[in-house]
C-alpha cells in the first residue's frame, strides 16, 4: 500500500471513509495552504499543511515530503478577532503562528485544530497491562473509560525513516478504512493517529493465541480441528471478498475468544495485509516478499505476482501443523525451510497421520496445491467434505501438541521482510550453521531506507520554522 502523494508519512485519510463507525468519532482531517514566517528572515511563506488527527504536517508544497510535523494533542488554539491569524500553543509551551489565506479558511482551521486537540486516546481509554510485544508494536490490555469494557490496544511506534515499517502502519490504516465487520475477524473499535504512534483499539479476546490454547491441552480431535479450520476459512473468505490478502496467516494471528473449548477463533493483525488489483489478464494480484517462512507460499519466495491463494496455502500449513504437531516444511535453518517451501514437496509420515482421516489429507492437498491456480479458494475449501461431515471422530489424535506454545516455537513464526528472505536464499552454505539460525532472521522491518533519508534531506528548507516534530512532546494520556 502506498502513502498518499508518495510521502513516507502515513497520510491515509480515515475521515473520508463512508463505511466507518468508530466509537468516539472519526479522526480529524483537514488540509490546505497557510502562511507562516521563516525562522531567519521572518518573511511570510506559503506552505501546504495537512492535519491528520493528532498531528499537523508542514510541506513546502502539496505532494512534497513533510519538512516537519507537530503534535497538536492538548494544544490551545486562538484566532485573532479579524480571523487572519491562528496562534497554536503546544503542550510543551511552544507556539506556532499561522496565517490562513481567507477568513473562512481561518474559521475552518480553527475548528479542525480544536477538535484534533481533544483527540487524545487517554480521554477515552485506559490501560492496565501488556498482552504482547512485537518487533515494532505492542498490544496492551485496556478498558473503555465510559463503559469499563475490556479492549485490546495495539500501539505502533512510527519511524518515518523506516519505509517498510511505515508501510505496515499504512496497511493497518487501510484495513481499518474497509471497516470489516465479521464474526471471524477481530473488530476495530477506534483509531487514534498521532505524530509518533498509531493506536488501534480492538475487541479483546481473552483466549489468546490459538496455538497457546492447543499447547495447554496437548491433544485435539479431528472434529475440533474441523470447527477451528472452518472459522479460520470463514475469516479468510470475508477478507478475500473485500479484495484483501492477509499475507501473514499463522498461529500468532489467530486469536481465541475463549480459553477453553469452544475457542471461537478470529483472524487478527493486518500489518502485512494488502489490497489486490486486477492485472491485464484479469488476475487479482499484488507483489512483495512478505510473510513468515514456514507459512509463506512458494510464489512469494519466487518473487512472482500473487493473490488470495497465498492465504489458502498458509491455512494448509496451519491445518497440517494443528493435526500433526509438525510443520510440512521444516529444516535446521531458515535457508533449508525456504528451499523446501520453494520446492513445495511434503509428506504425511505414518507415525503422525495413521490415525487421521483421508478426507482431511485430501483437503490439505487442495490447500497446498503448488500451482496457485489449482489451489482451492476459501469458498471451495469450506465446501470440502471434511468440513461438512457430521461423523468426524471426537477421539483425541495421539499427536502431542504441547510444543506448539510460544515458549517452544521461539523465533519460528517471526515475520520477515523481502530483503531478509532474499539475503537468506542467496547466502552460500557455510560451516557455521548458526549464521542461519532463526534468531538471525527475527528482526522484522528493521532496515532503514537510505534513499528515504536523501529524499527528506533534499526537501528541507533551511529557512523553515524550528523542527517542531523533534522538539514537541506527544502527550496521549494513556494510563490507568
Amino acid at each position: 500500500m502506498q502513502a498518499v502523494n508518495g510521502s513516507s508519512d502515513s497520510y491515509v485519510d480515515l475521515s473520508q471513509s463512508q463505511t466507518m463507525d468508530l466509537r468516539y468519532g472519526l479522526p480529524v482531517s483537514y488540509e490546505g495552504e497557510m502562511q507562516k514566517e521563516g525562522r531567519r528572515l521572518h518573511a511570510r511563506k506559503t506552505r501546504y499543511f495537512r492535519l491528520r488527527d493528532g498531528a499537523l504536517y508542514n510541506h513546502r508544497k502539496r505532494g512534497s515530503v513533510a519538512t516537519w510535523s507537530v503534535s497538536v494533542i492538548d494544544c490551545s488554539v486562538l484566532a485573532s478577532p479579524d480571523k487572519t491569524t491562528l496562534i497554536v500553543s503546544m503542550y510543551d509551551s511552544k507556539v506556532l503562528t499561522l496565517y490562513p489565506l481567507t477568513r473562512e479558511e481561518c474559521e475552518l482551521w480553527e475548528q479542525a485544530l480544536k477538535r484534533a486537540s481533544k483527540r487524545k486516546i487517554g480521554a477515552f481509554y485506559g490501560v492496565v497491562g501488556i498482552i504482547g510485544m512485537g518487533a515494532f508494536a505492542e498490544v496492551r490490555l485496556g478498558y473503555d473509560r465510559n463503559t469499563g469494557e475490556q479492549v485490546a490496544i495495539k500501539i505502533m511506534k512510527k519511524n518515518h525513516r523506516d519505509r517498510e515499517l511505515m508501510k505496515s502502519v499504512e496497511s493497518e490504516i487501510h484495513f481499518i478504512r474497509k471497516k470489516i465487520v465479521n464474526q471471524y475477524v477481530v473488530r476495530t473499535y477506534d483509531v487514534f493517529n498521532t505524530k509518533d504512534n498509531l493506536f488501534i483499539v480492538m475487541e479483546y479476546l481473552p483466549g489468546g493465541m490459538l496455538y497457546d490454547a492447543l499447547s495447554s491441552i496437548g491433544y485435539f480431535s479431528e472434529a475440533q480441528a474441523a470447527i477451528v479450520m472452518r472459522e479460520i476459512l470463514e475469516g479468510v473468505k470475508c477478507l478475500h471478498a473485500h479484495d484483501i490478502v492477509h499475507r501473514d496467516i499463522k498461529p500468532e494471528n489467530v486469536l481465541c475468544k475463549n480459553k477453553v473449548w469452544p475457542y471461537r477463533v478470529k483472524l487478527a493483525d493486518f500489518g502485512l495485509a494488502d489490497f489486490v488489483l486486477e492485472d491485464t489478464f484479469g488476475d487479482k494480484c499484488t507483489r512483495g516478499m512478505y510473510g513468515t517462512p514456514y507459512f509463506v507460499a512458494p510464489e512469494v519466495i519466487r518473487a512472482e505476482p500473487y493473490g488470495p491463494p497465498v492465504d489458502i496455502w498458509s491455512c494448509g500449513v496451519l491445518l497440517y501443523n494443528m493435526l500433526s504437531g509438525q510443520l510440512p516444511f521444516d529444516g535446521g535453518n531458515i535457508k533449508e525451510v525456504l528451499k523446501r517451501v520453494r520446492q513445495g514437496t511434503y509428506t504425511f509420515p505414518c507415525d503422525k497421520w495413521n490415525a487421521i482421516s483421508e478426507d482431511v489429507k485430501d483437503l490439505i492437498r487442495g490447500l497446498l496445491a503448488y500451482n496457485p491456480k489449482r489451489r482451492l479458494t476459501a469458498e471451495e475449501a469450506l465446501n470440502h467434505p471434511w468440513l461438512n461431515r457430521n461423523d468426524l471422530s471426537n477421539q483425541d489424535i495421539p499427536n502431542d501438541r504441547s510444543k506448539l506454545g510460544k515458549d517452544s516455537r521461539g523465533e519460528k513464526t517471526a515475520s520477515m521482510a523481502m530483503e531478509d528472505i532474499v539475503e537468506v536464499m542467496n547466502e552460500e552454505d557455510k560451516s557455521d550453521a548458526s549464521k542461519f539460525q532463526f534468531g538471525k532472521m527475527s528482526v522484522f522491518f528493521s532496515k532503514h531506507s537510505q534513499e528515504g533519508k536523501r529524499e527528506d534531506a533534499e526537501n528541507i528548507d533551511p529557512d523553515e520554522e524550528d523542527d517542531f516534530g523533534h522538539s514537541t512532546v506527544e502527550h496521549h494520556g494513556l494510563e490507568a
